[in-house]
């Protein structure tokens, strides 16, 4: 996962929540200034918030050992079709044979 920003999870977490209360408290000020910023996008920031605070580490190691997983399946597939065509490509291209590296692995 690429990241887009410099700042840690908990700093950014911390600047959402001090933003949001600082909405909730001035939300008139705020409409007044930009109609945009009424009750209910205020409520759809706080869902925002509370849904990205409600993954924990163990979710996100979770789901990065399953996308893992089915990296290493893709991987022992591709593997065991190389290891099926191999002897026709060699057999194709012999002037290949001699630089080629052993990946039958």
């Amino acid at each position: 996962m690429s990241r887009n920003y410099y700042y840690s999870d908990e700093v950014l977490f911390e600047f959402a929540s001090t933003t949001l209360k600082h909405l909730e408290t001035d939300l008139p000020s705020f409409t007044a200034f930009d109609p945009d910023l009424n009750k209910a996008r205020v409520g759809r920031l706080k869902t925002l918030l509370e849904e990205s605070l409600a993954d924990s580490d163990m979710v996100n190691v979770t789901r990065l050992q399953d996308l893992t997983d089915q990296v290493l399946i893709e991987m022992n597939k591709s593997r065991k079709i190389f290891k099926q065509i191999s002897y026709w490509v060699i057999k194709a291209f012999p002037e290949r044979t001699k630089r080629k590296p052993d990946y039958r692995g």
